[in-house]
């Protein structure tokens, strides 16, 4: 496996998988050129396993989405967030300037323990759309 291959995971005490973080080589390559901004959106729905998905996402220099990384999550509680965006930075080596996500309280007070994160909301089901 690639050095440049990000991941890791915690289990419970069951060894039932409760978090999973990965970021692939094209992935950190992408954060580093295009990471300013990120999108992480955890409100995607959970698999067969009962999991949350939440993708880090960006936009590239031909408006194309790019991903940075992505997560499995058991629980959307602050502890579970704080542990995936922190291997998020550590796999990144920075923190982005600017992470747009939705309103979840748990992702907010996560977000915010960052501090040099600011937290924007886009709440684009009431906005319809952006020009």
């Amino acid at each position: 496996m690639s050095s440049a291959f990000f991941f890791d995971y915690d289990v419970d005490d069951s060894d039932q998988l409760t978090r999973l973080f990965w970021a692939d080589p094209i992935c950190r390559k992408n954060y580093a050129l295009f990471g300013d901004v990120v999108s992480f959106d955890a409100t995607y729905g959970t698999n067969r396993y009962n999991m949350v998905f939440g993708p880090f996402t960006g936009v590239d220099n031909h408006r194309k989405c790019v991903t940075f990384g992505a997560g499995l999550l058991l629980k959307e509680d602050v502890e579970s967030y704080i542990w995936l965006f922190t291997r998020f930075i550590n796999a990144m080596g920075h923190q982005p300037t600017c992470i747009i996500t939705d309103q979840d309280p748990a992702m907010r007070v996560a977000i915010e323990k960052f501090g040099a994160i600011t937290l924007n909301h886009l709440n684009l089901k009431k906005s319809g759309s952006l020009s």
